[in-house]
């Protein structure tokens, strides 16, 4: 079977996750560039999002299920733990990032990423807005994590990358960075995490450049539709 192929964008955290899992598990693997709603993730994903993934005629989308394949199909670290209690509690975790914690967070990132107002910049009343519940859910995450190296089991998991991807993001936007200062778990939590050698070798370019990439992005696209 030919090696494993990721599809997606270096800065979306979810593709990031996928690749610090592989990191993680030391699986090679190929990035290949791919924004979503293009003809090569339409072809995997039926709702045309990133991540996607090949091996070889394989192919499966959404960044859980591609960790949980990559965690059983090859040795190495276990990213989601064999006993019982521990494998529910990353479950647990991992639900919770997905339904709730990440699209808030999301959101509120895409006021900074994704502006939608006429001169692509942030809209303050949008940016409060989406603020709020991301510090309550910050200030959560802290309270959680307070004496705890790890969010979800005893060692790390999948549960800590999946929330590591966006935390990252987070501390270098204005509000949610503030919380972040100010919570000393999370603080704690991240610079532990951010030594990680699967950390380091997903680095997405630097927010402030990507702040840059993507307002142009919405100034283009805004252009071709007016």
């Amino acid at each position: 079977m030919t090696g494993i192929e990721v599809m997606g964008v270096a800065f979306s955290n979810y593709v990031r996750a996928v690749r610090m899992a592989l990191e993680e598990k030391g699986v090679p693997y190929t990035l290949t560039p791919c924004r979503p709603h293009t003809a090569e993730i339409d072809a995997i994903h039926p709702l045309g999002k990133i991540p996607c993934l090949k091996h070889g005629d394989f192919t499966l989308c959404e960044s859980k299920a591609i960790a949980t394949y990559v965690d059983r199909g090859f040795p190495g670290i276990a990213l989601f733990p064999a006993e019982a209690k521990a494998a529910a509690l990353v479950e647990q975790w991992v639900s919770l990032e997905n339904t709730t914690l990440i699209p808030h967070f999301q959101t509120y990132m895409a006021c900074y990423f994704f502006p939608r107002t006429a001169d692509g910049e942030p809209d303050p009343a949008a940016v409060t807005a989406a603020a709020e519940p991301v510090a309550a859910q910050l200030k959560m995450l802290d309270r959680v994590l307070t004496g705890k190296s790890f969010l979800a089991a005893d060692v790390f998991s999948y549960a800590d990358i999946n929330l590591l991807t966006v935390l990252a993001y987070l501390r270098d936007l204005p509000e949610s960075g503030a919380v972040i200062a100010d919570s000393p778990a999370l603080v704690a939590y991240l610079d532990t995490h951010s030594q990680r050698a699967s950390f380091v070798a997903t680095l997405p370019p630097p927010t402030s450049e990507l702040l840059l990439m993507t307002r142009a992005m919405v100034r283009e696209r805004m252009a071709k539709a007016s």
